[in-house]
């Protein structure tokens, strides 16, 4: 075989590289042209509408640099995680009132309503 001779896999290849590039082009392409409207954008408006693209760099450069991103973040997910452990809470006393109490379960039986009827029944 002489080096000029094509080899046989090189079509395929050049097929799925070229396959390749084409997806990576349609998943990148909308992001660019976003992007290059935003920047257009900020020539024409005001800073607080459109920031310069520079501008937005080096501040979210200064955000996660300072640490005052992470507390506020941390405060946050321990706000979700109280909010859950009190919806657990409370949601957990409540179904054992109503599979102790009758009345309870049917006082609360319209509260529930639609979700009641996808729960087994306990009875």
């Amino acid at each position: 075989m002489s080096a000029t001779e094509p080899q046989a896999g090189s079509p395929a290849l050049a097929t799925m590289l070229f396959e390749a590039m084409k997806r990576l082009g349609s998943s990148v392409l909308p992001f660019v042209v976003v992007i290059l409207i935003w920047q257009f954008a900020s020539l024409f408006f005001p800073r607080f509408l459109f920031p310069s693209l520079i501008d937005v760099f080096w501040r979210c450069l200064e955000i996660f640099s300072s640490g005052a991103m992470f507390a506020d973040v941390l405060s946050t997910i321990l706000r979700i995680l109280a909010g859950l452990a009190g919806a657990f809470l409370i949601g957990g006393l409540l179904a054992l009132l109503m599979v102790r109490s009758r009345a309870v379960d049917e006082f609360l039986a319209p509260v529930l309503g639609g979700v009641r009827h996808h729960l087994v029944s306990w009875r």
